[in-house]
């Protein structure tokens, strides 16, 4: 669909949009008007329009274009991946069985420069998916509602083609601390910058420990509704790991008003630009007094 050369020089270099415009430039140079037209319209449109009337302008092209080439930029995920998305001209994310990801991820991969992918039925055969080598090519990969366990995290653990993964999104797979654990143990995905492991009630305070020795990247970090107590918001408040949070998660976890006031006290002077423990606490209104609107109770 797009000739290799270009593809991997917009992988190899993502943030830039030079890779994706000169495309478009060569793009138009072999007539093909609105796909060119479509990346320099996605890409304005990412840094940032301040003029409204452009902005509607951009916004209305982009679905007439999309109505009428849609189906042919997408071609085989057209019927493989439902409301796959566009990001800055090219299919960025996508949403796929994991049975289908591997029987057309060559083509697949060949055709876009995927970087995000939530997978669906994924626990059954997830040493296949995890052996893929294109899973290298990812930042962010999202198993949300997968019954993973811990053994399906130690399968995740041991997966060789992680080192690139910014995000991972593992909410409600029935883990528990041993698991969060396994996965971290190898450093298969010590480069995360966010991690959300929310609703995992058994996860508790072993999984924060986990989490604290392995991860040292970490902006966001979702811990709602993990079984965390007290006993894991001083290794919150404490460890250097959490220093560069920018959002933390807590809600839906039993925690005291005196261990929140510590955690909160620990990140005043930091990075931190949203601590969510809403619901944990009665008397928050004197947290957000204290702490500002970056507490949200």
């Amino acid at each position: 669909m797009y000739t290799s050369s270009f593809l991997e020089a917009i992988r190899e270099d993502p943030a830039d949009d030079v890779p994706r415009l000169v495309f478009a430039d060569w793009l138009e140079d072999s007539g093909d008007y609105d796909r060119a037209e479509f990346i320099r319209v996605q890409c304005e449109l990412a840094r940032g329009v301040r003029d409204r009337g452009r902005s509607l302008e951009l916004l209305t092209r982009l679905r007439e274009l999309m109505q009428v080439h849609g189906e042919t930029w997408l071609g085989a995920l057209a019927t493989l991946a439902p409301a796959p998305i566009f990001e800055r001209g090219f299919v960025d994310t996508i949403r796929i069985g994991a049975s289908l990801f591997l029987d057309h991820a060559e083509a697949i991969f060949a055709s876009h420069p995927i970087r995000k992918i939530r997978f669906e039925r994924a626990h059954h055969i997830l040493d296949e998916v995890v052996a893929c080598p294109h899973l290298a090519s990812l930042d962010a990969l999202d198993l949300q509602d997968e019954p993973l366990r811990d053994n399906g995290l130690a399968i995740l653990g041991r997966c060789k083609y992680l080192a690139c993964l910014k995000s991972l999104d593992l909410p409600r797979i029935e883990c528990t601390g041993e698991g969060v654990r396994a996965l971290l143990a190898r450093g298969a995905v010590a480069g995360l910058v966010s991690l959300n492991l929310r609703h995992n009630p058994a996860m508790g305070n072993e999984g924060v420990v986990a989490i604290a020795h392995a991860l040292r990247h970490l902006r966001r970090l979702d811990l709602a509704a993990t079984g965390i107590d007290d006993a894991g918001m001083t290794i919150l408040a404490t460890s250097p790991s959490f220093r560069e949070l920018q959002f933390l998660g807590l809600t839906g976890n039993p925690l005291g008003y005196s261990a929140i006031e510590r955690l909160c006290e620990s990140f005043s002077e930091g990075s931190l630009e949203m601590l969510d423990v809403s619901g944990c606490i009665t008397r928050g209104e004197r947290l957000r007094q204290r702490f500002g609107a970056r507490v949200l109770v």
